[in-house]
């Protein structure tokens, strides 16, 4: 069977790119240079991460009930292979750069971050390498890896991942139980923040608080819930979205909240998510789209996405300290532009390489455990 959803590609460079432009704003107030590095831009930032998160929630919910459709059940061994060989060749390639050779030299060194040997050693090395980076980043506050930074939202979707075969293959009624893990998550965090309210950061409660809110496993739920309604085809729901008025107005309304800076005081990533769920959901499934991303280009920066994410900020960050001397005197706006443009290109050029050589190989060995052909496999099959 084979599965293709289009326009999702071109979704996954464009939050790129939002990520992109916040750590580029970030890295000049690093530096001490005139920014945009407000608290509006992290938080465009961050949702960036969490259309990563609802697209996760998308796509595996909707593949594991397709699965689990065709087998009457959902094999967690093959699960587990197809995701190990789709995240973790880069995952540890990147971590293994982080933890053992940047810090070696000079050159890599981010002001005013500790560095790797002033703290746990051995605390952060087993935290990345047993895939916990989002426990990392929130434990060593400033990170001593601060290249590795992305690292954290790679180590949420792992978490994900892990839990979420389970989920499908046993859950009598999937949309009860994508409600029950939003309800669950932000009962947790109620009580997680009310208990460590106004304690220091270094507390283990605290820690385990900030972790947890980091761990929006309800935004993926989100995502699962419009997998649930396009895998059972409920058409008066999806007439309502696939609606002109639905699908603009779901951009409309997103940018305006995000220009307007609006934090929900409840189900505020929910409420966010439930946004992009509608988009994805337009993207991928309703033939008139009011945006289009199915072109080469999108296609291709979206089959690289993942380099592109993992190797960002180490690109903004090289590009930053050898042009640093050139920018004395220009407008930092023109510095920024300047910046995001040659690191744009320059980690185009470190993940198409790390794609071909590293990724690629691997991502050919998932259909020995695969009963469904998904991506571009299921595309270019289609078309002969």
């Amino acid at each position: 069977m084979k599965v293709y959803l289009p326009n999702l590609n071109g979704l996954r460079f464009l939050a790129c790119m939002v990520v992109v432009v916040t750590h580029t704003e970030m890295i000049k107030w690093v530096y001490g240079m005139e920014n945009y590095y407000t608290e509006g831009l992290k938080r465009l930032g961050h949702l960036a991460v969490i259309s990563f998160f609802v697209l996760s929630g998308f796509l595996i919910t909707y593949l594991l009930m397709v699965e689990k459709d065709k087998k009457k059940t959902v094999s967690i061994k093959n699960f587990y292979m197809r995701r190990i060989l789709r995240i973790w060749p880069l995952y540890f390639f990147t971590v293994l750069l982080g933890l053992f050779v940047w810090p070696q030299i000079s050159f890599f060194n981010v002001p005013g971050q500790p560095s790797i040997h002033s703290v746990s050693y051995w605390s952060i090395i087993l935290l990345y390498l047993f895939i916990l980076p989002n426990v990392a980043v929130k434990a060593f506050v400033p990170s001593p890896v601060p290249l590795l930074s992305p690292s954290w939202s790679i180590g949420v979707e792992e978490q994900f991942y892990f839990m979420w075969p389970w989920l499908v293959k046993f859950a009598k009624n999937i949309l009860f139980a994508l409600f029950g893990v939003i309800i669950f998550y932000n009962i947790v965090l109620f009580i997680l923040s009310y208990l460590s309210r106004g304690m220091p950061d270094t507390t283990p409660l605290k820690i385990a608080s900030n972790v947890w809110e980091n761990f929006t496993i309800s935004t993926m739920a989100v995502g699962g819930l419009m997998a649930w309604v396009k895998y059972h085809q409920k058409e008066k729901i999806l007439k309502l979205l696939f609606h002109p008025i639905v699908d603009i107005g779901t951009y409309v309304l997103f940018l305006g909240l995000v220009i307007k800076g609006v934090r929900f005081p409840i189900f505020h990533p929910e409420i966010y998510a439930f946004l992009f769920a509608i988009m994805i959901l337009n993207l991928s499934s309703n033939p008139n789209s009011f945006v289009n991303m199915e072109n080469r280009f999108f296609n291709y920066m979206g089959k690289i996405s993942y380099g592109f994410y993992m190797f960002h900020i180490l690109s903004i960050f090289v590009v930053f300290k050898l042009m640093k001397p050139l920018f004395d005197g220009l407008p930092h706006q023109v510095v920024s532009l300047i910046v995001i443009a040659i690191s744009a290109i320059f980690v185009t050029v470190i993940s198409s390489l790390t794609f071909h050589y590293l990724e690629e190989p691997l991502l050919k060995l998932k259909s020995k455990f695969s009963t469904i052909i998904t991506g571009d496999m299921a595309k270019s099959k289609s078309k002969k």
